[in-house]
């Protein structure tokens, strides 16, 4: 974990509403990410850069971040969209990427995210996406654990807001 102030994103119990504002109100912590963001990545690809923006959209239900991830052999693309689960009272983050995967994931703690299923991976394989955010910067580290493994990380990001 970084030193600094965290950015907690634990979701405060929301009563179950099918009113669009308590589901907006429900990702009111996840409104630092909103934003346009370029930074740098390291990792098993190697050194590459991270350009993202993140959204409110389909009237507040939801936040949308679309990533760009640019390193000498490749290219990564995906997409993550929060939301919040009024009978869970967690929030979920499900990304979609250009490789054919879809991770759903749970939050667990302020911050972090685990998978709950993968899509199109072999049985078995988990994920971990850990989120710290201090002033204009967002830390990030992605880990996955093969079968019966424990976590490794994949890579870390740091971005700053694009002013």
């Amino acid at each position: 974990q970084q030193p600094g102030a965290t950015v907690t994103m634990q979701m405060p119990g929301a009563p179950a509403t099918t009113s669009s504002s308590a589901a907006t109100q429900s990702l009111a912590d996840l409104d630092t990410l909103v934003g346009r963001w370029t930074g740098t990545s390291k990792g098993k690809s190697g050194d590459g850069t991270i350009e993202r923006e993140c959204d409110r959209i389909l009237n507040g239900q939801f936040i949308q971040c679309r990533t760009r991830a640019a390193y000498p052999r490749e290219t990564h693309t995906d997409i993550a969209i929060f939301s919040y689960d009024r009978n869970a009272k967690k929030v979920r983050m499900r990304q979609f990427h250009e490789e054919g995967f879809v991770n759903e994931y749970t939050q667990t703690s302020p911050g972090t995210f685990m998978s709950d299923s993968i899509e199109n991976l072999g049985s078995g394989w988990r994920a971990r996406e850990a989120y710290h955010l201090m002033g204009d910067t967002w830390h990030e580290t992605f880990s996955l654990a093969g079968p019966g493994k424990d976590f490794e990380t994949y890579s870390q990001g740091t971005l700053n807001r694009a002013k």
